[in-house]
């Protein structure tokens, strides 16, 4: 599905540039909560200083239930910072009117993948789970570039999983074979997985790096 999404430009010229990165962040929500109906960006630059630039930035998503927003307004000495780069490297004006707003976007799109992660797992009663008896499989099939995969439980089921289900963003951590923990619920294509959590992660990473043959 792809998300419907407003770009507004306030106090400024419509940048092509800047929407298609705005664009591109809020397909990317989706990884992270697949409800999401529709999404509204808004850039706005507050005024003209001698040090910079400050850009407003605000996002806002439409979900069944409500909706979620953020908003950033980066400080003066993000706009100062900007301006030694420039100088530094001498790139032109244009350019660095450019990096100025890039940088509160995508400060405000990692706030909002961070809201929306926390609003999947209260949705999906993570919380409560956490006191329910944890399922023992492994990881079978990892489809890193789609985001889910399938686990194995000991009886030799397939269990669907995707990155929200990761608690504390370990999904590129996984590798196939990797044990973990999980709680299963019923989805709409077959049994689904939440609250994966890697067992001992440390210990497997030690492992992993033990077997790998020498030249």
């Amino acid at each position: 599905m792809i998300v419907p999404v407003q770009v507004t430009f306030r106090n400024m010229e419509s940048d092509l540039g800047l929407e298609k990165m705005i664009r591109a962040q809020a397909a990317k929500l989706e990884r992270y909560y697949r409800a999401i109906t529709s999404c509204r960006v808004s850039v706005e630059m507050l005024g003209r200083h001698t040090h910079g630039d400050i850009y407003h930035v605000r996002i806002g998503v439409e979900l069944p239930r409500g909706e979620l927003a953020v908003e950033t307004k980066p400080g003066l000495r993000s706009g100062m910072r900007d301006m030694a780069t420039e100088e530094i490297t001498k790139r032109d004006e244009t350019g660095r009117h450019r990096r100025m707003p890039r940088r509160a976007i995508l400060e405000a799109f990692g706030e909002m993948r961070r809201r929306l992660q926390d609003y999947g797992r209260k949705q999906r009663g993570d919380v409560k789970r956490r006191a329910a008896p944890l399922t023992l499989g492994r990881v079978s099939a990892l489809r890193a570039g789609e985001d889910h995969g399938f686990l194995e439980t000991r009886d030799g089921r397939q269990v669907y999983f995707d990155r929200g289900s990761v608690v504390d963003n370990r999904f590129d951590t996984l590798r196939t074979g990797s044990r973990v923990r999980f709680c299963e619920e019923k989805g709409a294509k077959g049994p689904r997985a939440t609250t994966v959590r890697l067992v001992h992660p440390r210990k497997q990473a030690k492992t992993a790096a033990a077997v790998v043959p020498t030249k």
